[in-house]
Order: C-alpha cells, then sequence, then structure tokens
C-alpha cells in the first residue's frame, strides 16, 4: 500500500540522484507520478516495461539499496545534466510536456530514445525556438517537434535511433544503403499523405547507436553530407547523424561525426 514513507523515500531519491527533476515537477505532478507509478507496478506484480524511466527508476532503487555498480546512476545523471542544461536555456512549456511524457510512460519504451529525444532538443533550442512537442499533422502522424527559427520559419524534426551491430559492417555501399533506407523509411512513414509543402518542413534527426571510431573515420564524408539529401531527390530530409559517447558508463553527450572521426570520443 502507498503510503507516506514511500512517497518520502522516493523524493529523497529523486532529489539525490535526479536533483533537476524535482525542479521542474511542481509538488502535485511528483505525487502524481509516485501514485501511478506504485498503482501500474501492483498491477503488474511488481513488473513493467525493461526499458523505460520508471523501470529505469525501480533500477535505481535496487543498485542503491544493493550498493550494485554506478550504472543506471550515471544514466539518470546524464538525464538531470540535460534537464539541467536546458532550465539554463528557457523555461519552456512544451519541454516539460516532454518530460511528463518521459516519467509518465509505463508501457514500452526506450529510455536510451528518451534521452536521445532530449539531447536532440537541447542541440537544436541553441538557434531555435521549440514551438511544439508531439506535433500531430493533417495526415494525423506526429512528429517530435515543431520548431522555429530565427527568420520565423517553422520546421519539423523526427528523432530517429538507429541501432547499428558493427559485427556486419561492410565498406561503402552497403553502409550507406543501410542508413539511408532507415531514413526514407522513417520520413515515408511520417510524411504519408503530406504536401510537398509540408514534407520539405521535416527533417529527420538520427542517432547512430553502435558505431565504432573506425566505421566513422571510414565513412566520414557520407556521415558529414548526409544533410544536403533533399527530398524528393534522396526521398528524404534529414541532419547530420550524430551519437551518444558513453564513458566509463557514463552517456557523455551527443558527438557529431566529425568530433569522432579526429578523436573526440576514446
Amino acid at each position: 500500500m502507498l503510503n507516506k514513507t514511500i512517497i518520502e523515500n522516493s523524493k529523497k531519491l529523486l532529489q539525490l540522484h535526479i536533483p533537476n527533476l524535482l525542479r521542474l515537477l511542481t509538488e502535485n505532478e511528483f505525487i502524481s507520478f509516485i501514485k501511478k507509478s506504485y498503482e501500474f507496478t501492483v498491477l503488474n506484480d511488481g513488473k513493467t516495461a525493461n526499458t523505460n524511466f520508471l523501470a529505469t527508476f525501480l533500477m535505481l532503487v535496487e543498485e542503491v539499496a544493493e550498493n550494485k555498480s554506478q550504472e543506471i546512476r550515471n544514466e539518470l545523471g546524464y538525464f538531470n545534466f540535460l534537464l539541467g542544461e536546458f532550465a539554463k536555456t528557457k523555461k519552456n512549456k512544451e519541454f516539460k510536456n516532454l518530460v511528463l511524457s518521459v516519467v509518465n510512460n509505463f508501457e514500452k519504451n526506450d529510455f536510451k530514445n528518451t534521452l536521445g529525444e532530449i539531447a536532440v532538443c537541447l542541440t537544436l533550442s541553441n538557434n531555435s525556438e521549440l514551438i511544439k512537442y508531439e506535433s500531430v499533422q493533417r495526415n494525423n502522424k506526429s512528429i517530435d517537434f515543431e520548431f522555429k527559427d530565427a527568420d520565423g520559419n517553422t520546421f519539423l524534426v523526427e528523432v530517429l535511433n538507429i541501432e547499428y551491430n558493427s559485427a556486419r559492417y561492410e565498406k561503402g555501399d552497403p553502409f550507406e544503403k543501410f542508413i539511408c533506407g532507415r531514413l526514407e523509411t522513417k520520413f515515408n512513414e511520417k510524411s504519408t499523405d503530406l504536401s510537398d509543402h509540408d514534407k520539405n518542413r521535416m527533417l529527420i534527426f538520427p542517432i547512430i547507436h553502435g558505431v565504432s571510431i573506425e566505421i566513422v573515420r571510414e565513412n566520414i564524408s557520407f556521415l558529414t553530407s548526409i544533410n544536403k539529401k533533399r527530398f524528393p531527390k534522396e526521398g528524404f530530409n534529414s541532419f547530420n547523424p550524430m551519437s551518444f559517447a558513453k564513458v566509463q558508463g557514463t552517456y557523455f553527450r551527443l558527438f557529431t561525426m566529425e568530433e569522432i572521426a579526429v578523436g573526440e570520443l576514446k
């Protein structure tokens, strides 16, 4: 049964490991998260999808209680860092909607992908204004973000996490076809039945997981020119991909392909 002790202990845990989340949430939003989390786990025999925020939070409880490795604390530490960096930029209701969506999604949801979405949002917010999180288009498809640039032009951004198996790597055409194929598939999925005008406003922001430094270096020309591919000729519009680095198990920001190629990621 949920009680005051559980609520207070949960707050102390967040205060210690994700203080920026507590600063972002109101007291009622925090209580709501704890109540929903408790009710969901009771209904599901203490189980949840093993990659979402709730699962990560429960693993944090276990890791702290058993004094296990720092892996979960490190992962949530990066989440806390991203929240803090965004708070320095500006207060934004739509960014808060993104965070609330993350913590209250108890169904299957990869927390690693969530970190990617937040990191992309922070990166693009340096030069553009976040207008809408989960922007629903005329085809009833939802796009991750809608931004407005310095000239007042709006554009849509869909974050695409690409898992790459380096063990199956083939240099040249196979690698390029794999990446472009994923980009085109996602673009088509989200842009079906939209006008060409709306399609030209939409860009995919790829985050590649599992790619090695050697693969990046061998394909640097391709990886740093993807942003020049444009609809309709290429079938999609895209930013150049980025990739997370992990240092001693800790997520350590998104790196550009150029940074990886010259040895910034080690």
